[in-house]
């Protein structure tokens, strides 16, 4: 990514932001919300080997396909995707991690929700990322656009015996979707003060319950938003 790229997402709050506009909290998606396409499986593609991940599918053949038959994500991501990244190194994602950031930023991402969530950032207001996707390579986007607040779906890490961490096969909690997001929500809410949960942006049936408990609901996906609300 460009230094003028980078750049362009660091935006600081407006000379007519107040104090209390900070205790504004606004939600975002972020695949299919922030972005034009999912960026899941494009991550998993760079960690693991195509055969690996059918191997891990095949092994399990019966349950998952019922799984793509329902539609049911969060038993796919934990029996499939987290299954296939078993004893990678944490570090070495981490380092692919930061150059997927750079392409998700370069290509991927929506304009006019984009500019919106830098609308509300100039506004002052607190943005929080809430997402299924997963936290190692959302921190790193998140960083780049100026957004303090994550929360998304974890891989669980675990160290072996010469202290070297690694990716376990499995999530650490739930899938950050439906109700997991509201309830992470409210974890990360209660650990802060004074906030008011104005706006939540979202485009699929997982981000009903978060949009549901905001004040301002607004769904992106068959229609362009403009610049401020």
């Amino acid at each position: 990514m460009s230094d003028d790229l980078a750049s362009s997402w660091v935006v600081q709050a407006g000379p007519n932001a107040s104090v209390q506009a900070a205790s504004t909290v606004v939600a975002f998606d972020f695949d299919g919300t922030l972005t034009v396409r999912d960026t899941v499986w494009p991550f998993i593609s760079l960690l693991a080997p195509r055969r690996k991940v059918l191997k891990v599918f095949v092994s399990d053949l019966t349950r998952n396909l019922r799984a793509v038959l329902k539609r049911d994500r969060d038993f796919l991501k934990l029996n499939v995707l987290a299954k296939s990244l078993e004893g990678m190194s944490e570090e070495k994602a981490n380092l692919i991690a930061e150059k997927y950031a750079d392409h998700v930023l370069k290509y991927w991402m929506r304009s006019d929700t984009c500019a919106r969530l830098r609308w509300h950032q100039k506004a002052g207001h607190t943005v929080v990322i809430v997402s299924a996707s997963f936290e190692t390579y959302l921190g790193p986007i998140a960083h780049r656009i100026g957004v303090k607040h994550v929360l998304a779906s974890r891989l669980e890490v675990v160290a072996d015996t010469d202290g070297v961490h690694h990716f376990s096969g499995k999530l650490f909690g739930e899938n950050c979707r439906g109700v997991e997001k509201i309830q992470r929500f409210r974890e990360w809410s209660s650990t802060q003060h004074g906030l008011v949960f104005r706006y939540a942006y979202g485009d699929s049936a997982g981000d009903q319950e978060l949009l549901g408990a905001s004040g301002e609901a607004i769904w992106v996906k068959h229609e362009t938003l403009h610049p401020a609300p």
